[in-house]
């Protein structure tokens, strides 16, 4: 499985959604580029255990965020990913924040209150 190095045009998961990373001064960024549910949720979760437990490069990162500007649904399997990504961060000590345009998505981080733990960024979609 190839991982993208930056923003490159090769995701990290081989599908019609998206998932790419890109480290910038010590923050893990993972861009979705599109919805997060129970018919990719494997793939994408195929892409993020080997990149999330690599400890060569997880111990240079400091911080995570999350784009999801181009995300407008999150299903009970996707939610399940996430709160695993961010309970993963959470144990390494990095602050979290989310980017996001869906008021869905948005509601859903605060119905569950991840909100405690992810800083939520609201932005014009």
């Amino acid at each position: 499985m190839e991982l993208a190095l930056g923003w490159s045009s090769k995701p990290v998961v081989p599908t019609e959604i998206l998932m790419r990373y890109e480290v910038v001064n010590a923050t893990l960024y993972l861009r979705f580029d599109g919805d997060i549910l129970s018919t990719n949720v494997e793939r994408l979760r195929e892409g993020l255990v080997p990149l999330l437990q690599n400890t060569q490069t997880t111990e240079t990162w400091g911080r995570l965020e999350f784009d999801l500007t181009a995300t407008k649904m999150v299903d009970s399997a996707g939610l399940n990913l996430l709160t695993g990504v961010i309970k993963t961060a959470r144990t390494r000590g990095w602050p979290l924040r989310a980017r996001m345009t869906s008021k869905t998505v948005h509601r859903i981080f605060l119905f569950t209150r991840l909100d405690k733990y992810v800083e939520l960024v609201v932005q014009e979609g």
